[in-house]
């Protein structure tokens, strides 16, 4: 939208009761995810800013506007809305960190790609340059503060970042402590590693279809297909992220607990015992909660 025709679009631009934020962390199958969510609104619900030079840009009273708001930001962009229902996913931080290894030296517009293609990870993840935005990069996302304004002005300054999630001006150092109590807090978390079962509890958290046909986009092929790495690779990347290896814990733990709480609540629509109930039975639960939903 044009400046010239953003003053008007700011008095007209309604305000939605609840919004929902996906905070995308590199990596989790936040692309895939990405894609089912957008199913679940009309294309004007959608904020279109996915990083944040472009939703800076953005009057809040617009921005209020929106019901889905989603891309590569850190929690901090919940102070530009409200009434906000905050969903992410997380993945093992050993997987994760490989896959953004292979994805970094795979970019072909990024200018060093080719000095994440020569040089092994466990040198990346010594180097603090290197690796400042691929360890415990899910803990900063969720756990880290940045100074908005200063982050606006720096951005109208400055050429768009060619790694649009790395460490902005204005971005404080990321918090352990504030990333559990958040994540304890939001609506929705997943887990890469058990995407049907998070797109299951995603469709029953919010009431939502029980998800079909969903194809995966944007997978790093060597590490999605499971090629051979290193114990050395391994090892060093645990050792790189300590806080996300904890945070992931804790997500994992409140991911079950959600689960089997809706597998319970299954078992009693359905009239089976929870252990009988498979992926076909909580199909079944969602769909018949969404159909009297419509009724």
């Amino acid at each position: 939208m044009s400046g010239r025709n953003r003053p008007e679009a700011e008095e007209r631009a309604p305000q939605v009761p609840t919004q929902v934020l996906f905070i995308h962390i590199p990596k989790t199958a936040g692309t895939t995810f990405t894609a089912v969510l957008d199913r679940q609104f009309e294309a004007e619900e959608i904020c279109p800013a996915y990083y944040w030079r472009e939703l800076l840009q953005i009057p809040r009273r617009e921005l209020l506007g929106y019901s889905l708001i989603r891309g590569h930001f850190d929690y901090s962009v919940t102070e530009l809305l409200r009434d906000v229902r905050v969903i992410t996913m997380l993945r093992d931080p050993v997987a994760r960190t490989l896959s953004h290894y292979r994805y970094m030296a795979s970019l072909d517009h990024h200018p060093l790609r080719e000095v994440y293609a020569a040089l092994p990870l466990p040198d990346v993840l010594e180097d603090p340059e290197l690796s400042r935005n691929m360890a415990n990069l899910q803990t900063a996302l969720i756990g880290r503060d940045s100074d908005l304004e200063q982050m606006r002005r720096q951005l109208a300054q400055e050429a768009p970042p060619i790694y649009p999630w790395e460490n902005r001006p204005g971005a404080r150092s990321p918090s352990l402590a504030r990333a559990r109590e958040r994540l304890s807090n939001v609506a929705f978390v997943g887990l890469q590693e058990r995407f049907d079962d998070s797109l299951m509890l995603l469709a029953d958290t919010f009431g939502w279809s029980p998800p079909e046909g969903v194809a995966r986009l944007n997978a790093t092929p060597e590490v999605e297909q499971g090629s051979p790495v290193s114990s050395e690779w391994i090892a060093a990347a645990r050792q790189a992220n300590p806080l996300d290896m904890e945070l992931y814990e804790i997500a994992a733990d409140l991911f079950e607990e959600r689960f089997l709480a809706m597998k319970k609540r299954a078992a009693i629509a359905l009239g089976r015992q929870p252990t009988t109930v498979g992926r076909a039975e909580l199909l079944q639960y969602i769909g018949s909660r969404r159909r009297l939903g419509d009724d």
